[in-house]
């Protein structure tokens, strides 16, 4: 005899002995699982499957943005390193602009004396031998000249070797 329980399954009644009578269910399907059973499976597969996101994730997203961090704060820190040497060697350009700007001042400075200290020792030499103090009319001795001149020529190479480098 066919019969069906309370889940519309069908299942057949058969008779063990003659006196008692027993039931086995006997499933078109499947054997029949307990609901403990199906939520065990259930767990382990949405346990696996959360483990397996988990992974995916720290895998795929987390540690490449960690190495990034790293290598973005290196680079942060190699550009800051060469903005800082840039900036040292500016400063080293400007500091040697100004020390030959200097440098060239000081030697103007010098040569304009040196040039001075010529006039008036020739403006003296002249007043001494009683000619004209002006320089176009002065006609000092060749002797007296040469000396001026090696004085003028002296003074000039000293100004240049402590300012110029040899040249103006």
């Amino acid at each position: 005899m066919i019969v069906k329980d309370k889940y519309n399954k069908e299942t057949k009644k058969v008779a063990a002995s003659s006196t008692e009578q027993t039931y086995i269910e006997m499933s078109e399907n499947k054997p029949h699982e307990s609901f403990l059973d199906k939520g065990i499976k259930l767990s382990i597969i949405c346990s696996i499957l959360m483990i397996s996101c988990s992974l995916f994730y720290h895998y795929m997203f987390f540690i490449p943005s960690l190495e990034n961090q790293k290598v973005n704060k290196q680079i942060d820190s190699e550009l800051a390193k060469l903005k800082e040497q840039k900036e040292i060697e500016i400063i080293r350009f400007n500091i040697e602009k100004q020390d030959h700007q200097t440098k060239i001042a000081t030697m103007k400075q010098c040569l304009e004396s040196v040039e001075k200290t010529y006039k008036e020792n020739l403006a003296n030499a002249c007043k001494n031998y009683g000619l004209d103090t002006r320089e176009e009319n002065c006609t000092l001795p060749n002797y007296q000249i040469s000396h001026t001149e090696k004085n003028r020529v002296e003074g000039r190479e000293v100004c240049l070797q402590l300012y110029g480098g040899g040249t103006l």
